[in-house]
């Protein structure tokens, strides 16, 4: 069960990793119209859209399953067991940076 939690940590800090890199593209492509038109239209920024359709559609989705995949790392440890350190931080910044897009919009 440890290892599938652990294969499951890095798979959603792989996900993250790709979408926080393919919002950076889309918008670094679509600059001009997020500077110029989206104000005009009222329209939310790109960034800010990237991130609400990736809390909507995917951390919603697997949130219970992130958080119990943590605490079972962190049970792992408690019972002597080896854990990624690095991943388990990496996998808790998701919920901060989510979090923090939920507060700025």
């Amino acid at each position: 069960k440890y290892e599938a939690d652990e294969n499951f940590l890095e798979a959603m800090k792989k996900c993250f990793d790709n979408h926080n890199i393919l919002n950076e593209w889309m918008w670094n492509f679509f600059q001009y119209l997020d500077r110029f038109h989206v104000p005009h239209t009222c329209s939310a920024p790109l960034r800010v859209i990237g991130q609400k359709l990736f809390k909507d559609h995917i951390y919603m989705q697997v949130k219970e399953k992130l958080t119990d995949a943590i605490l079972e790392q962190i049970e792992k440890e408690r019972n002597n067991g080896v854990i990624d350190h690095t991943l388990i931080k990496q996998c808790i910044k998701i919920y901060t940076e989510i979090e923090k897009g939920m507060v700025s919009n």
